[in-house]
């Protein structure tokens, strides 16, 4: 997998992106983000894999932008885990939804 490293004065983001097998695929993600309320920094890190069923790794890739982004907008009074937490459950909902449309079933 090749990484490519984005550096900004706000955020460092690496993102891999790797060649898809027939029967595999891989992404990963990772970005620096500011601590709340002066605490420290925190390292943020996606990791999407999949054997035999590489397409639900390819849909999903596009949601990892979104799942960063959406870390950075929750209120600056949640705690980092808080956030995590939240994030990741709507990341969940809206990966089973458009995995659901994906396949053709109803959500």
């Amino acid at each position: 997998m090749l990484l490519q490293l984005i550096e900004h004065p706000a955020v460092s983001l690496a993102q891999g992106h790797g060649l898809d097998l027939p029967t595999q695929a891989a992404r990963a993600r990772a970005t620096w983000m500011a601590g709340r309320q002066g605490r420290s920094p925190l390292l943020l890190v996606a990791l999407l894999w999949a054997r035999n069923c590489p397409d639900v790794v390819q849909v999903l890739d596009d949601n990892l932008d979104a799942l960063f982004a959406d870390f950075s907008c929750t209120p600056e009074s949640w705690s980092e885990s808080q956030a995590a937490r939240q994030v990741l459950a709507a990341f969940i909902c809206s990966c089973s939804a458009v995995l659901a449309r994906a396949r053709g079933s109803p959500t």
